[in-house]
């Protein structure tokens, strides 16, 4: 929801897009602006967002399962692409399962309403094993 109210295109790798508007919009998330405001968003900052359920996994010896992600449709197809990337490679690394939420007409889907594979890059992507 608060993504809602930033009401801006955000590239991916690129900076955090207007820390001082994020911080006005949502005040309740000071905390969080303060720690990735310095930061690009790129496959280092997900690797630092995954470590906690790496660190989790190695501590207990449990696997760990990424059952939901993806990029919201109305992003630039090209932050889609490179996002999704990365992330399945972080997660590739460290051996953690996943699920892509989701399949269809969801704002995340491969496929759009009509069941139409919405670009064949994201699909190829999300298969990767």
């Amino acid at each position: 929801p608060w993504l809602k109210e930033f009401d801006r295109a955000a590239d991916y790798p690129a900076p955090l897009p207007e820390p001082e508007r994020l911080s006005k919009l949502r005040p309740d998330m000071q905390d969080y602006i303060r720690k990735y405001s310095k930061k690009a968003m790129d496959i280092e900052l997900l690797r630092e967002i995954v470590q906690p359920a790496v660190d989790f996994a190695r501590r207990t010896g449990q696997a760990v399962y990424c059952g939901e992600f993806g990029v919201i449709e109305q992003a630039p197809l090209s932050a889609r692409l490179n996002w999704t990337r990365d992330f399945i490679a972080v997660l590739r690394e460290h051996g953690i399962g996943r699920a892509l939420w989701s399949y269809k007409a969801m704002d995340f889907g491969l496929v759009d309403a009509g069941g139409r594979v919405v670009n064949e890059e994201l699909v190829h992507i999300a298969s990767l094993h």
